[in-house]
């Protein structure tokens, strides 16, 4: 079960290591948003505060970011002194209760840092 776990692990950190480097390439140019020297650049029933939108959904993508560490950092501390000063029977159960918590820590910086990824992305 151990091997298992490692090799999740190491596949999730990966994943997470190729979104990193796969998405610090940006290929861009400036675009001129003058509508009178672009008259292409603007469209009928375009968003005009497009800069606030993204501006309000980076500050949720970083309050959820912030709390979801804060909250599981204190879930990891309460567990590792539960494990410290349990018997061994409480110990397996620990145990047990340590690995939905390994799985959601995970799911929570994975998904928070793929919003934050993806927003960056399609801006």
């Amino acid at each position: 079960m151990k091997k298992i776990l490692k090799k999740t692990i190491t596949l999730l950190l990966m994943l997470m290591i190729n979104f990193i480097i796969c998405t610090s390439m940006v290929y861009a140019e400036e675009v001129d948003t003058n509508p009178t020297s672009n008259p292409d650049y603007y469209k009928p029933g375009q968003l005009a505060d497009a800069g606030k939108i993204k501006e309000v959904g980076n500050t949720i993508i970083g309050g959820i970011q912030f709390v979801g560490n804060i909250v599981s950092v204190i879930v990891l501390i309460v567990i590792g002194i539960r494990f410290i000063y349990g018997s061994a029977e409480e110990r397996a159960q620990y145990k047990e209760s340590f690995k939905p918590y390994l799985i959601g820590a995970v799911m929570l910086f994975s998904i928070t840092n793929l919003l934050a990824i993806l927003s960056e992305l399609f801006t």
